[in-house]
Formats: C-alpha cells, structure tokens, sequence
C-alpha cells in the first residue's frame, strides 16, 4: 500500500515538474529552449564542484559511464524541452512517458539481460499504446507527427540514462 502512496506522489510531482517546464517556457520567461536546458542541466554539475571534498575512489570506467549518463541526460532535457517549445505537454508527456517504460524493458533486456514475463509485458504495452493514443491530436496529424518523433527520441535518451543508472548502481 506505501508503494501505490509513494508512486501517487512520485507522478503528482512530475507532473508539477512538468508544468513548471511548461509555464516557464511558453511564458518566454526564458528566450530560447537550449537556454533553460543548459541552466537545468548545468546545476546536475554543481555535484563536480564539490567532488574533491568528498573522498571517493572512482576508476577511469565509472567517471565515462557517470559522464554518460550525464550527457543522455541532458540531450533528453534538450530534446524535451524543445519539444514544449513546440506543442502543449498534455501531448508530449503522454508519448514520453508511453515509451520509456518500453525502451528500458528493451534496453534492459538486451544489455542488462533482464526480461520482463507475462503481465509486466501486457501492462507496458497498454502504457505504450495509450500514451500515443492520447497524444494524437484531433485537428490533424501533421503537426503530431513531429511531435511523435521528437517525444519518441527523448524517451529513448531518458530510456538511455535509465539503464545505465541501472547499470551503475547494481551491475557495474
């Protein structure tokens, strides 16, 4: 029952999140999306600023995969914000949220070699199809086409940053 309580607010306050993106750049608070990316993605480096007061023993291997991981993050924020830049987030959070589940059950499958079985796959092929179902605008689907794609690769890119947190913290 905590788990349900916990994932309630978990998704309350992304959606939060993602109405703050929204706010702050469709009220052009910010020039141009590319900006509040770097911004966003700039503080995540504050952590290097305070790394030498912390004694922690990282091999070369571990500092490319944290930079990796770092770096699928931020063109995810890219992407993500651009795509805010361009239509509402009641059409772009919908895909993205539809896709990641089934590009880290993908990914997780074949480079952690973790499948899922039965339920736990019907359960994120209706995640998947749904999100793409409430994404569709009715007006036309020129416009949601692009959208699609440009929803499409930032799920991938935090489907990307998802799996190799994974990979860091439990396999690596």
């Amino acid at each position: 029952m905590i788990s349900v309580i916990i994932a309630t607010i978990s998704y309350f306050l992304g959606g939060c999140s993602n109405l703050l993106d929204e706010l702050v750049l469709t009220t052009k608070r910010v020039k141009h999306f590319l900006t509040y990316a770097f911004m966003m993605g700039i503080t995540a480096a504050i952590a290097l600023v305070l790394a030498p007061f912390v004694y922690y023993d990282v091999s070369f291997s571990e500092i490319v995969l944290y930079a990796a991981i770092g770096f699928t993050f931020l063109a995810a924020l890219t992407g993500y914000y651009y795509a805010f830049a361009k239509e509402e987030a009641t059409r772009v959070v919908p895909i993205v949220v539809g896709f990641q589940p089934l590009l880290v059950l993908i990914f997780s499958r074949y480079f952690l070699n973790q499948p899922l079985r039965g339920n736990e796959l019907v359960a994120f092929l209706l995640l998947v199809v749904g999100g793409v179902l409430i994404s569709i605008k009715k007006d036309g689907v020129s416009k949601s086409a692009g959208i699609l794609i440009i929803a499409f690769l930032v799920a991938l890119f935090f489907a990307a940053e998802n799996t190799l947190f994974k990979y860091a913290f439990h396999d690596g």
